[in-house]
């Protein structure tokens, strides 16, 4: 029996923060060298990954994801749909390029990985 697709609004307001079930597109995220700079200035990154985290959730809640796991400054996150795993992926890699007043969520040097499957 094929999958039957409900209405994009279904899956928006629906499965926001819902554990998805049936087909399902994951999204792995990670920080790239974090164990390096830890070690040069740990109160750095502490501070760093905290709004690092608070961008990446408030992300992932917009686009439906639910993260099922994290590990240190990676996320494993399940989405119902592919196209939001991508959106997601998308955004929080723009959300690292906007100026914001709190401290920059990664160190320039830095970069985020996001891979979807």
């Amino acid at each position: 029996m094929p999958l039957r697709t409900p209405p994009l609004d279904v899956w928006d307001t629906e499965l926001v923060g819902v554990q998805p079930t049936g087909v399902v597109t994951f999204m792995f995220t990670d920080v790239e060298e974090s164990t390096r700079l830890w070690a040069e200035d740990s109160d750095a990154m502490s501070s760093s990954l905290r709004v690092h985290d608070e961008v990446l959730r408030r992300v992932i809640d917009a686009h439906g994801g639910y993260v099922f796991t994290t590990a240190g400054d990676a996320f494993c996150v399940a989405f119902a749909r592919a196209s939001a795993a991508i959106e997601c992926a998308q955004e929080a890699q723009a959300s690292r390029r906007r100026p914001t007043s709190k401290p920059r969520p990664l160190p320039p040097q830095m970069g985020e990985r996001s891979r979807c499957g």
